[in-house]
């Protein structure tokens, strides 16, 4: 494996998985406050008078051209007409809104957790594992990370105390 890529598995699932389950909780705590939020909306609106289950009629409007026959000509006339298409209340047309808003915030909130999970977790891994290789007696080992890695200055200030080492324990090849 080349040095710098890092193979798409988890890194450090400890760590990973902690981030991932806040950031799953963030969501859930997410979700409550919009559904709550909208639950306060409803029963204030009913203790305003507007009842969750009045009756709300949907109407549909439908416009056609007919022929109709004036002074002898025959002309085309449009009507349009209006008619009701169903009886629902308030609360069947607000729930369902409601529920794929909250499934689609999940679904987008949980992409964006883990994609951030993996940008520091990546990062931490390829630290420790280097740091590891320094320990195990490698001094030459420097901390490579990618330009958009967000741990990359901590990295870099890593690098430096190695290299103050280095100078200040000069490695005695004989």
């Amino acid at each position: 494996m080349a040095r710098g890529k890092r193979r798409r598995r988890l890194m450090l699932s400890g760590l990973e998985s902690r981030m991932v389950v806040l950031f799953s909780a963030a969501i859930a705590l997410a979700v409550l406050v919009v559904t709550l939020t909208t639950a306060l909306v409803i029963v204030v609106q009913q203790s305003a008078g507007a009842s969750a289950e009045e009756f709300l009629i949907v109407y549909r409007r439908s416009g056609r051209i007919e022929p109709v026959e004036r002074d002898g000509r025959l002309v085309e006339t449009r009507t349009s007409r209006t008619d009701a298409v169903r009886q629902t209340t308030r609360s069947a047309l607000i729930i369902p809104v409601l529920l794929v808003n909250n499934v689609v915030l999940v679904v987008l909130l949980a992409i964006v957790g883990i994609r951030y999970a993996r940008r520091f977790a990546g990062p931490i891994y390829r630290i420790s594992t280097d740091i590891r290789h320094v320990l195990a007696g490698d001094r030459s080992v420097r901390i490579n990370l990618r330009k958009t890695d967000e741990l990359r200055e901590f990295a870099q200030r890593i690098n430096g105390l190695l290299d103050a080492l280095e100078r200040a324990h000069p490695r005695t090849d004989a």
